[in-house]
């Protein structure tokens, strides 16, 4: 389990994501899915639930081609961009911190 913080335009929301849960599944759980956040519901075939993981990203499996193609289309891309759908957390930690881009 790791305290998760998601830094949005309205400030931080907080909530605890379990080990083998996708940080897409705590968005959803925050009500971050109101504005378009993940529309395709977690198929990686969409870009909507980009995100920057501010700390915690070796918490997370690597990306994968499918995950990367998507990442080349995102406007807003940094090094530490990934699809919330994509990260699923493989081990506890003290805290996560995830940042989503400016709409």
């Amino acid at each position: 389990m790791a305290k998760l913080i998601f830094k949005t335009s309205e400030g931080d929301k907080e909530t605890v994501l379990n080990k083998g849960e996708r940080v897409l599944a705590a968005a959803y759980k925050l009500g971050l899915d109101a504005d378009g956040f993940g529309e395709c519901g977690g198929n990686c075939v969409c870009s909507t639930c980009h995100v920057f993981v501010e700390k915690g990203l070796e918490l997370f499996p690597e990306s994968t081609p499918a995950e990367e193609d998507l990442l080349d289309t995102v406007f807003t891309y940094q090094e530490n961009s990934r699809l919330a759908c994509q990260l699923m957390l493989k081990e506890e930690t003290d805290e996560v911190i995830i940042e989503l881009p400016s709409a």
